[in-house]
């Protein structure tokens, strides 16, 4: 094999690569993105409905507002979901420049 097949391989396989991290980005960002927005939905209604049968009455919101910020730190420990951003996020950057350094490398070698 030559210099040149050997090259055109690697360039190939590091196309993959980053064409299959950006895919998979896209993907996990509009899956998060769908339950975000159907967890704000329901909340939502939980809050019309009960505003309406309760009778909560018109500071409902900032009630339940002002409650959030004391059960947000139990909240936050049963969230994985944080720590696994994180934790793609991280991976993705050392792939990132992982793929950069042998992009670098096979330009040396033109």
């Amino acid at each position: 094999m030559d210099n040149t097949q050997i090259t055109s391989d690697y360039l190939q396989a590091v196309k993959a690569i980053k064409q299959a991290i950006l895919e998979s980005r896209y993907r996990a960002s509009r899956l998060v993105n769908k339950e975000v927005l159907a967890l704000y939905y329901a909340i939502g209604g939980y809050i019309s409905v009960r505003s309406r049968s309760a009778k909560w009455g018109t500071n409902a919101i900032g009630v339940i507002s002002a409650g959030y910020y004391w059960w947000k730190k139990d909240l936050d420990k049963q969230c994985y979901l944080d720590e696994a951003v994180r934790y793609i996020s991280v991976s993705e950057t050392i792939i990132n420049k992982r793929a950069q350094l042998i992009i670098q490398k096979i330009k040396e070698k033109l």
